[in-house]
């Protein structure tokens, strides 16, 4: 973990997901299964459907397979491959941007060895996160500055909200930004979840070290946002006063 990182990071999940031109075969994703059936050894088919209704009979017919998931044992690393592009995810534990992009690289070339080099059309990052407060009574904007305003006159003691945006940055970048309450999973506490997506179809370098490159501005970007979006009591419940996910 680098020395500027939280050293609690509240990320359940971290995603880059690199989407291509072209399609990719079904006899390529099943190459792709084959070829990291030794580490991801858990496999998943998506599979197509089409539902239609007849008077009072509905009929439900899957077609071919139009993505595979592949999971370590401890489902914690997983690969999603499909028609449209590639998605490496970590889950929690999160490790580090380091052990992240370096997994996802190396699954990109091996995945570029079996279907050879297809121009990139989308490249994006994604981070969820989890901020458990040590409270059920709370205030939103005490916590995160993202979110939704009451009037005076409806209580601010609420239950469930969600609430989210999608912001042009420019250059063909854009950030999607969620929030809302989350299932309680620690006695005592409450969870907001905040998800920042951010993702660009414009000015993909088609050398892979220099596309490899504007993922990591995106990751920086991400970062950025992330910080804009908590405050400083937040940013204690993870033991360091502003730093890098």
């Amino acid at each position: 973990m680098p020395s500027n990182a939280y050293a609690r990071p509240p990320i359940t999940e971290a995603v880059i997901d690199i989407q291509f031109e072209n399609q990719i075969s079904l006899a390529d994703l099943q190459k792709v299964q084959n070829q990291f059936q030794r580490d991801y050894p858990v496999a998943e088919t998506r599979n197509q459907l089409q539902v239609s209704q007849d008077h009072s009979t509905v009929t439900v017919q899957a077609f071919e397979t139009d993505a595979i998931k592949l999971s370590t044992n401890d489902n914690s690393d997983i690969i999603l491959v499909y028609r449209e592009g590639l998605t490496n995810s970590r889950l929690a534990p999160y490790q580090g941007w380091d052990m992240l992009r370096t997994r996802a690289h190396e699954v990109y070339t091996q995945c570029k060895r079996i279907w050879g080099y297809r121009p990139i059309k989308r490249i994006g990052v994604r981070f969820i996160n989890r901020i458990d407060i040590p409270s059920f009574n709370i205030k939103i904007n005490d916590w995160v500055l993202f979110g939704v305003s009451l009037p005076n006159t409806i209580s601010s003691s609420f239950t469930r909200y969600v609430a989210g945006v999608t912001t042009d940055l420019g250059q063909g970048t854009f950030a999607s930004i969620h929030t809302g309450t989350a299932d309680q999973v620690l006695a005592e506490y409450a969870s907001i979840l905040l998800d920042i997506d951010v993702f660009t179809t414009e000015g993909i370098p088609p050398r892979d070290d220099a596309a490899w490159e504007k993922i990591d501005s995106l990751r920086s970007i991400k970062n950025h946002l992330f910080e804009q979006c908590i405050t400083d009591r937040t940013r204690a419940l993870f033991d360091k006063p502003g730093a890098a996910l």
